[in-house]
């Protein structure tokens, strides 16, 4: 699969991973989806470190290791993708 349709997809609340996954699914992109932000930071060092992903989308609040530990660890990957932060907080 090409990275330029695949997206990882980090988020503590399994309801929201579905609904992003199934609504990025109708318009032709492979979702990867993570639990937490350990798992995510995983999955993308595995997928060519960041680079067998068009983009990373994470959440700001997730319970041990946060957005913000999360897009850090990211940020060190070998070649880490655009990284979309998202939060549903004011």
């Amino acid at each position: 699969m090409s990275p330029a349709r695949r997206i990882l997809y980090i988020d503590d609340e399994p309801g929201l991973r579905r609904l992003v996954q199934r609504d990025l699914e109708r318009h032709g992109y492979v979702v990867a989806t993570a639990a937490d932000g350990a798992a995510g930071v995983e999955m993308a060092a595995a997928a060519e470190g960041g680079a067998g992903f068009a983009a990373i989308c994470l959440d700001h609040y997730m319970p041990g290791q946060d957005g913000l530990d999360t897009l850090t660890a990211l940020r060190t990957l070998p070649a880490p993708p655009p990284i979309i932060y998202v939060t549903g907080s004011d």
